[in-house]
C-alpha cells in the first residue's frame, strides 16, 4: 500500500486529497483499488498552491468530488484455472457446468494458449471434440460427437455393401432438387437419381425420381437402392448414381 496526494477543484475552490493504491492478493491472482481520502480545501489561487505542493500533480478525475471514494484500478490473472472475464469470473473453471457459457468462453481466448488448454480440457471431460482449421477453433459437443460417430459407422457400412454390389437404404429427409440429386450433406453423399421428373409448386423447384416410368414420392420414405454404380468427385464427396430402387420395399 502506498499513498500519495494530489489536487482536485469542487465548485469553488481547488482541493487536497490522499490518494491510496491497496493491492489484494487472490487465488486467482491479484487486483488493485485507488481510495481517495478529501483533505481540505485548498484556497483559489492556483499558482500559490502549486508553490506550496510542488510536484502534486491535478488530477481532473477528483474535479466536483468533496467526499471519499474508491475506484477499482485492474485485475492481474496468475492462475489460468479461473475464469478472466463474464459472468463468472474469478470463478474456477473446474466448477463450472455451463455448457453454453463453455462453448462462448472458448472462442473469447484463442489467444490466450494456456487458458485455453485448461478450458479446452475441462470440455473433453465432458465428451467434447476440439479441432482446428488455421486460427479458427472448433467443437462438436457430446450429442454431436455421438452423431459424427454414428455417421462414420454409417458411412464405413455403406463403403462395404458398394464393395460388395449389395443392396443400399436411404431415407431422404427432403425432395431431389432439381437435377434429381439428394445430397446428405452429414454423410457427404449424393446420390444422383438417373431418371426423374422436374415440378415445381408455389414457386419451389424440385423433382421426384422416375419408377415404373411414373413420379415417386420418397421423402421420409424407406428407399433401397437395387442398382447403382458410384465414384468419389473432383471435391472428394462420393456420388451414387442411382439406376433402379424400390419404395418400402416395392418397386411400384
Amino acid at each position: 500500500m502506498n499513498m500519495t496526494l494530489a489536487i482536485g477543484f469542487s465548485n469553488k475552490y481547488y482541493t487536497l486529497w490522499s490518494m491510496t493504491t491497496r493491492v489484494n492478493q487472490t487465488e486467482w491472482g491479484y487486483e488493485t483499488r485507488r481510495y481517495y481520502s478529501f483533505e481540505k480545501n485548498l484556497g483559489k489561487d492556483l499558482a500559490k498552491i502549486q508553490a506550496k505542493y510542488p510536484g502534486v500533480e491535478i488530477n481532473e478525475k477528483l474535479n466536483g468530488h468533496r467526499r471519499t471514494f474508491e475506484e477499482f484500478d485492474k485485475r492481474v490473472f496468475t492462475s489460468n484455472d479461473y475464469f478472466k472475464f463474464g459472468k463468472y469470473s474469478r470463478t474456477r473453471i473446474n466448477e463450472c457446468e455451463d455448457l453454453h457459457y463453455l462453448e462462448w468462453y472458448v472462442e473469447q481466448i484463442t489467444d490466450d494458449p494456456e487458458h485455453l488448454n485448461v478450458v479446452t480440457k475441462y470440455l473433453e471431460s465432458f465428451g467434447y471434440e476440439i479441432s482446428w482449421c488455421g486460427k479458427y477453433i472448433y467443437l462438436l459437443n457430446p450429442v454431436e460427437v455421438k452423431r459424427k460417430s454414428l455417421t462414420r459407422d454409417k458411412y464405413k457400412d455403406i463403403m462395404i455393401k458398394l464393395e460388395n454390389h449389395d443392396s443400399i437404404n436411404m431415407a431422404p429427409e427432403r425432395n431431389l432438387d432439381r437435377n434429381g440429386e439428394y445430397f446428405h450433406k452429414s454423410m457427404n453423399i449424393i446420390y444422383k437419381f438417373k431418371n426423374f421428373e422436374n415440378y415445381a409448386y408455389d414457386g419451389y423447384f424440385y423433382s421426384l425420381p422416375l419408377l415404373n416410368g411414373k413420379g415417386k414420392r420418397i421423402k421420409f420414405k424407406n428407399v433401397t437402392i437395387t442398382d447403382y454404380t458410384y465414384e468419389t468427385n473432383e471435391n472428394g464427396i462420393l456420388v451414387i448414381t442411382v439406376n433402379d430402387f424400390l419404395v418400402n420395399g416395392k418397386n411400384k
